[in-house]
């Protein structure tokens, strides 16, 4: 009685090296090199702009100055502490749903930093999107198959 044969494939090992990515086409091909890196700075600026136009600083800083420096500051430290809390739970997170390589803290503390600043746009839906987008190299069965 013959066992049955079990091909391997290279891509089946969790420690085999990914596949070069293609090179970006279509849409994808905008957002490559220095002209994409300039429209995302450019896209992520605009509302900043946008909002800026429509603030009066003047009240800002009265309101600022009211709370005083020492306010102002223990909740910047608090809002960035509740981040990388945040950063280390998706790790976790990451790892029990079964990421090959989750990102390392660093990087996931600054994505969910981006997506913080996209959770502020109207939908507040779109960092969660980002963050998704960012870290789906990590998981090996969202990749697209290989074609032969």
């Amino acid at each position: 009685m013959n066992a049955p044969s079990v091909s391997s494939d290279a891509s089946d090992t969790p420690d085999a090296p990914a596949p070069a990515p293609a090179p970006p086409r279509g849409f994808g091909a905008l957002w490559a090199g220095w002209a994409g890196r300039v429209l995302r700075v450019a896209l992520s600026l605009l509302p900043l702009w946008w909002l800026s136009e429509r603030v009066a600083w003047s009240e800002v800083l009265r309101q600022a100055r009211q709370v005083g420096a020492f306010n102002l500051g223990a909740a910047l430290v608090a809002a960035f502490t509740s981040y990388a809390v945040g950063s280390l739970r998706w790790r976790v997170m990451m790892q029990a749903y079964g990421a090959n390589r989750p990102p390392s803290f660093s990087t996931l503390l600054r994505h969910n930093l981006i997506g913080g600043y996209f959770n502020v746009l109207p939908s507040g839906v779109a960092g969660d999107a980002v963050r998704g987008h960012r870290v789906r190299p990590s998981y090996r069965f969202l990749r697209p198959p290989r074609r032969a």
